[in-house]
């Protein structure tokens, strides 16, 4: 078997299609034959072409040429494959220690979750049974209306010019606010006795954690340090350069001072929704 590989010689794979080879062959003559192509090698690469394309066109000799061309490449010793490469050693990074500590809710004599808590309570309130029916409030202001209507017919008959809708809306007016003192007093009573014990046993402790979780918040944030050794909040700050960027703490642990447009954000403590938001004892 000569040393050339046919199909590498026609720019072919081994299991082209005759049409294939063919077009191959056509394409290669037209590009290498001596009358066209003046170039010291062309002779010798259109020898090589027609070689492979006499041999490839015929299918006896292309059976012949490929169990030879088989039994050539099983002889080759094989290649060992090349090596994985194994995880590149991680780099050592520089993080800066120490630092704020998140507050435990534990530590201050709270639950996990009391805000969560606190706020599932607040839906309920929101959501509860109204004090007084709407049947017995309309109720109430209709006689009321009614009395302080009959009341005001006699009052003005006693008078030459009399005006009737004073009285009868003084009389809404009252009935109005003994409605709201009766619910007033009845929701004094469910927040006190129900809802306070349950959903905000311990508004006192709950603020003070907020604000140290405030602290460490605001702590945490990304600042930006730039070269005039300040620490902005925004990276568009009018007075930043080249800049990098690094948690609060650790600006300040290095001695950076803040920004006076943007160096002085906090992060605000959450408060508790109403009627927790100021621990209300209505009576």
């Amino acid at each position: 078997m000569p040393s050339d590989d046919y199909y590498a010689v026609l720019m072919v794979h081994p299991k082209a299609e005759p049409f294939i080879i063919a077009a191959a062959y056509r394409r290669l003559s037209l590009e290498y034959h001596p009358d066209r192509n003046k170039a010291p090698g062309a002779h010798a690469r259109m020898v090589e072409i027609n070689e492979a394309y006499e041999v490839l066109s015929d299918p006896i000799k292309r059976k012949t040429y490929d169990s030879q061309r088989g039994m050539h490449r099983q002889e080759e010793p094989r290649r060992q494959p090349r090596p994985k490469p194994g995880p590149e050693p991680q780099r050592p990074t520089r993080r800066p220690t120490g630092g704020p500590k998140p507050p435990s809710p534990e530590s201050f004599g709270i639950r996990t979750g009391y805000y969560d808590q606190a706020a599932a309570g607040a839906q309920l309130w929101k959501e509860r049974a109204p004090r007084i029916p709407k049947g017995l409030r309309w109720a109430i202001e209709g006689v009321s209306a009614v009395s302080a209507l009959l009341c005001a017919l006699a009052w003005g008959l006693s008078f030459e010019e009399p005006d009737i809708m004073f009285p009868v809306i003084g009389a809404l007016i009252v009935s109005s606010s003994g409605i709201q003192a009766v619910e007033r007093s009845h929701d004094a009573k469910r927040l006190r006795e129900h809802f306070i014990p349950r959903y905000n046993p311990e508004p006192e402790a709950f603020s003070k954690y907020e604000a140290r979780r405030a602290e460490y918040l605001t702590a945490q944030l990304e600042v930006f340090v730039s070269r005039s050794h300040k620490y902005h909040s925004s990276q568009y700050c009018s007075n930043m350069e080249n800049f990098q960027s690094m948690p609060r703490w650790t600006a300040e642990q290095r001695g950076a001072d803040p920004c006076m447009k943007c160096g002085y954000t906090q992060v605000t403590p959450r408060s508790l929704p109403y009627p927790f938001d100021k621990n209300i004892h209505w009576g």
